[in-house]
C-alpha cells in the first residue's frame, strides 16, 4: 500500500464534505494504514473486513 499513499490521499480530498476545512487528510489516515502494515509485516496496508451474505 506505501505506493498508494498519496494517492488514496488525493481521492480523500476529493470528498470535501467528509474533510477539515483546511484540506488536509487527517494524520490518523497514514497512522492507520501503518499499524495495519506492522501485523503483516509491511510498512503500510490496507484493512479489509469480509462480509459474507
Amino acid at each position: 500500500a506505501a505506493p498508494f499513499l498519496e494517492r488514496k490521499k488525493e481521492a480523500l480530498r476529493c470528498h470535501r464534505s467528509q474533510m477539515d476545512p483546511s484540506g488536509d487528510v487527517p494524520p490518523w489516515v497514514e497512522w492507520w494504514m501503518r499499524m495495519s502494515g506492522e501485523r503483516g509485516g509491511f510498512e503500510y496496508a490496507e484493512d479489509f473486513k469480509r462480509i459474507q451474505f
